[in-house]
């Protein structure tokens, strides 16, 4: 045997434990713990969405927009349609595929959000964003 198989050899019962197997081997048990982490997620996500249905959502008003869109204008726009659709924060950020901390930041205009999770939300919720071009 060559000096690299007697360092990581423990005989023929396990056969060759090289770098190479224990990092294959390490990674597909953070890859299944990632699975199981998720998995238990979503049906503690499922849970609390099915805790939130019985309750009785009070439709805001869809409020009115002066002057140019804002990111608090906006929040407002989507809790409106939110609470007229009868949806409750952690219902409408599942149907939305966001997390409930994004779906708040978003409604509040609190907290950095990305642009992506904005416009799916929007699209999620039937809001239409409309830009219009400018004369050059």
């Amino acid at each position: 045997m060559s000096e690299l198989q007697d360092k990581y050899c423990l005989g023929s019962t396990f056969g060759c434990l090289t770098p190479r197997w224990l990092f294959n081997t390490v990674l597909a048990v953070f890859y299944l713990t990632k699975a199981f982490l998720q998995y238990i997620y979503w049906l503690d996500s499922i849970y609390l969405v099915e805790a939130t249905l019985p309750k009785t959502i009070k439709p805001i008003p869809t409020p009115v927009q002066s002057g140019p869109l804002d990111a608090e204008t906006l929040g407002k726009f989507i809790r409106a349609r939110r609470t007229q659709s009868g949806m409750g924060m952690h219902e409408a950020a599942a149907f939305c595929g966001v997390a409930v901390d994004t779906l708040t930041k978003i409604e509040t205009a609190k907290g950095d959000v990305k642009l992506s999770s904005i416009l799916t939300v929007c699209r999620m919720l039937g809001i239409n964003l409309k830009v219009e071009a400018w004369e050059e």
